[in-house]
C-alpha cells in the first residue's frame, strides 16, 4: 500500500486559512456572553419576575386546604377531648381545694395523701410546728407516750442539736418528718403513717 503524502501548503494559502480561522473564533466568542446577558435581563425585569411568580401554583394555599378538610374530624374529636379533660381537672382541683379546707396546718396527722401545690407551698412557708412541751401526750397500751426529750440531742462534745424537723400529730399520737411528709413519696414510717414507737424513736 502506497503511503499518503501529506500536501504542505503554500505561505499564502496558509496565511488564508488562518485568517478565516481566526474570524470564526472572534465572531462567536461573544455568544456565552451575549447568553448569559439575555438571560440577566430577563430575569432582573421586575414585570417579567412577576409573572413567573404569578403563573406558579400557591402551595401552602393547596396544602392547607388539604390540610383543613382531611383534619376537620380529628380537630372536632381533639376539642371534646380537650374539654373532657379540663372538665375532669376543674373537678379534681375543687376536691383537692375541699379537702385542704378541712385540714389542721397544724396537724400533720390531717394532711392530705396528695398536696397540692398551693398546700405545699403553704406548709413551707408556715416551717414545721414544734410540739408543745405543756401538752398531756396521751399514753399508749405499754404505758409509754410521746417523749419530749426527743425534740433535741446532746453531741458528745455537749452541742445540744434541736430535731426541728420532727412534728407531732395530735389526732394520730404520731411523730412525722416534716420534710418527708411534704415531698418524699416513700412509704417510711416518718414519710406517710407516723411513727409512735416511742422506745427506740430516737434510733429512725
Amino acid at each position: 500500500m502506497s503511503e499518503q503524502k501529506r500536501i504542505r501548503l503554500s505561505g499564502a494559502a496558509y496565511r488564508k486559512q488562518k485568517l478565516k480561522r481566526d474570524e470564526e473564533i472572534k465572531k462567536n466568542s461573544g455568544s456565552f456572553e451575549k447568553y448569559l446577558k439575555k438571560n440577566n435581563e430577563v430575569l432582573n425585569n421586575p414585570e417579567t419576575h412577576s409573572k413567573i411568580i404569578s403563573e406558579e401554583p400557591n402551595t401552602l394555599e393547596v396544602t392547607d386546604s388539604l390540610k383543613e378538610v382531611g383534619n376537620s374530624e380529628q380537630i372536632s374529636d381533639s376539642i371534646d377531648i380537650f374539654n373532657n379533660e379540663i372538665n375532669i381537672t376543674l373537678e379534681e382541683n375543687a376536691s383537692i381545694k375541699s379537702n385542704e379546707n378541712e385540714n389542721n396546718i397544724s396537724d400533720p396527722g390531717t394532711w392530705p395523701a396528695i398536696f397540692s401545690n398551693s398546700l405545699r407551698l403553704q406548709l413551707v412557708k408556715t416551717g414545721p410546728i414544734k410540739p408543745n412541751k405543756d401538752f398531756k401526750y396521751p399514753r399508749d397500751a405499754l404505758n409509754r407516750r410521746f417523749p419530749i426529750s426527743i425534740l433535741s440531742k446532746e453531741l458528745k462534745n455537749g452541742e445540744v442539736i434541736e430535731r426541728t424537723w420532727l412534728i407531732y400529730s395530735v389526732k394520730n399520737d404520731v411523730v412525722y418528718c416534716f420534710c418527708c411528709k411534704i415531698f418524699s413519696s416513700e412509704n417510711y414510717a416518718l414519710t406517710k403513717f407516723g411513727c409512735n414507737d416511742w422506745k427506740t424513736l430516737d434510733k429512725h
